[in-house]
C-alpha cells in the first residue's frame, strides 16, 4: 500500500471545517469564514514566549490552503505534495479525489448523506481497498461529532470518536479524539481576528502537557478583488505598525500584547526583603514551612541568620545590605508578573483609538511569596496583594504615524506604570 496516503489523522484535520448538515450556505460559509473568501492557507508552526507573548518559532508544522470560487464553493485544497478535487452533482459534494504529485489518484472519498444531520464517508486507496470509514453528527447546523474507523494498520484497525465543542462565534474551542485505550484533548484559543471576523492566529493547548501551547496556527485569507482592500491576508494587520494605511487602522489581540509587554516591561521578577531583626515575620515563614528557622541576635544584626527548607533555598537569594544603611536583610524571590488575558478590544477607527481590558497574573508563586503576600514598589511602597486574583487594567491607545501608542492621563508620582496598576488593584 502507498505510504504516500495521508493518514486519518492528516485526514481530519485537512477537512475538520468541511462538513456541516445540508443547508443553504456556501462552502466557505460552512467553513466558518465570513466575506468573499478566495483561498485560505494554513500554517502551524511551533512556539516561542517573546516577552509574555506566545509567537512562532518559524519551525513549520503543517500547511494546508484551500480555494473557493466566487459563488463560495469549494473547489481544491493542497497539502504538501497531496491535491484534493471535489466533484459535485446537482450542487452536491459526492465524491473527493487525492492526487499525488505526479498526478496519480492516490486515493477517494465517497459521502452519503443518510439525513440531514448525518454524514457517512468512505475513503478507498486507488487500489480499492478501504482506508477509513466515518460518520459525522450535526447539532444546530455544525459538526459536533464523529465515530471513525482507520484501516490504514490493515488488520489493526483503530476505532475513534471524536466531540467538537464551540464558542458562539462558530469557532472551536475543543477536540476531544477517544480512542479505546486512550484520549486526546486539544483546546484552541484565538489571539487574532481580521476585519472580516474571521480568525488568523489560534493557539493550540495539549492540557495533559503543561499550560504552555503545543503550536500556534496562522492563516492567510485572501478575498476576492470586491474585498481586497479591506483585508487580503492575514499579514495585512496591524501587526506592523508601519503598515499602509489601509491597513494600520485595524488593531488587534497581538497588538495589544506586544505593546501592553512592553509598556509595563513584562515579565518581571519580584522580590521581598524581610530585615533581620523582623521577629514576626520570620515566625510567619517558620510556620509556613518555608524556613526551617529564624535566629535573632538583637546585639549584633550582622550575626542573625536563618535556615531555609532545602527545597526553598532556590528562592532565597541571601542576605543584603541596601539604601546606604548596614542594617541588613533577607532578599527573597517571591513571583513574577506577566500578561494575563486580552479580555476585550474596543476600537474607534474613526477617532483611531483602542481601549484595551486586560490582567497581569503571578506565576512561578515562591512559598515566600505566598506567605509573605506582598508587593514592593520600585519606591520601596508596600501593597498586601492576594496572589490568587489577576490583576485587572484598561489601557487606551492611540494610532499616529509612527504606530500605535499609550495614552496616560494621570500618574502617580514615584510609581512606576506597573506599580500603580497594582496598587489601583490593591486598594
Amino acid at each position: 500500500m502507498s505510504t504516500n496516503v495521508i493518514g486519518v489523522l492528516g485526514f481530519l484535520f485537512i477537512l475538520s471545517g468541511l462538513f456541516t448538515s445540508c443547508s443553504n450556505q456556501t462552502d466557505s460559509e460552512k467553513d466558518g469564514l465570513k466575506g468573499k473568501v478566495k483561498s485560505v492557507q494554513l500554517s502551524t508552526y511551533s512556539t516561542k514566549s517573546v516577552f509574555g507573548v506566545w509567537e512562532s518559532t518559524g519551525e513549520e508544522l503543517w500547511k494546508e490552503t484551500k480555494h473557493y470560487d466566487e459563488k463560495g464553493r469549494y473547489i481544491s485544497q493542497e497539502y504538501a505534495s497531496n491535491k484534493f478535487i471535489p466533484k459535485y452533482e446537482q450542487d452536491i459534494l459526492v465524491e473527493e479525489n487525492q492526487y499525488l504529485e505526479n498526478g496519480d489518484l492516490a486515493a477517494t472519498t465517497k459521502f452519503k448523506y443518510i439525513s440531514k444531520n448525518e454524514i457517512e464517508l468512505i475513503r478507498f486507496h486507488e487500489n480499492g481497498d478501504k482506508l477509513n470509514h466515518e460518520v459525522k453528527y450535526f447539532e444546530n447546523k455544525r459538526h459536533s461529532k464523529t465515530l471513525g474507523t482507520d484501516y490504514l494498520f490493515g488488520a489493526d484497525s483503530i476505532k475513534y470518536t471524536i466531540y467538537l465543542i464551540y464558542d458562539d462565534s462558530g469557532n472551536i474551542t475543543q477536540r476531544k479524539i477517544v480512542y479505546t485505550d486512550e484520549e486526546k484533548l486539544y483546546n484552541y484559543e484565538y489571539i487574532e481576528f481580521d476585519d472580516k471576523k474571521n480568525w488568523i492566529k489560534r493557539l493550540t493547548f495539549i492540557p495533559k502537557n503543561g499550560k504552555e501551547p503545543a503550536e500556534i496556527a496562522i492563516r492567510k485569507i485572501e478575498y476576492f478583488s470586491s474585498e481586497n482592500n479591506v483585508s487580503s491576508n492575514s499579514n495585512n494587520t496591524s501587526t506592523n505598525n508601519n503598515s499602509s494605511n489601509s491597513n494600520n487602522d485595524f488593531f488587534g489581540t497581538s497588538e495589544a500584547q506586544k505593546l501592553i509587554v512592553a509598556a509595563l516591561n513584562l515579565p518581571k521578577e519580584c522580590t521581598e526583603k524581610v530585615a533581620v531583626g523582623d521577629e514576626v515575620t520570620l515566625s510567619r515563614l517558620k510556620q509556613g514551612g518555608a524556613i526551617v528557622e529564624g535566629f535573632v541576635n538583637n546585639s549584633n544584626f550582622h550575626e542573625n541568620y536563618i535556615e531555609v527548607s532545602e527545597s526553598n533555598k532556590k528562592y532565597f537569594l541571601g542576605k543584603i545590605t541596601s539604601g546606604g544603611s548596614d542594617y541588613p536583610s533577607y532578599l527573597f524571590k517571591t513571583f513574577n508578573l506577566d500578561l494575563g488575558k486580552i479580555e476585550g478590544i474596543s476600537v474607534n477607527k474613526e477617532n483611531q483609538t483602542a481601549q484595551v481590558r486586560f490582567t497581569i497574573e503571578y506565576k512561578d508563586v515562591s512559598p515566600f511569596g505566598r506567605i509573605l503576600g506582598q508587593y514592593t514598589s520600585e519606591g520601596g511602597n508596600g501593597f498586601r496583594i492576594d496572589i490568587e486574583k489577576p490583576i485587572t487594567a484598561e489601557f487606551n491607545f492611540r494610532l499616529f504615524d509612527t504606530g500605535w501608542k499609550l495614552e496616560i492621563t494621570e500618574s502617580i508620582r514615584g510609581y512606576s506604570l506597573l506599580d500603580q496598576i497594582i496598587y489601583e488593584n490593591a486598594r
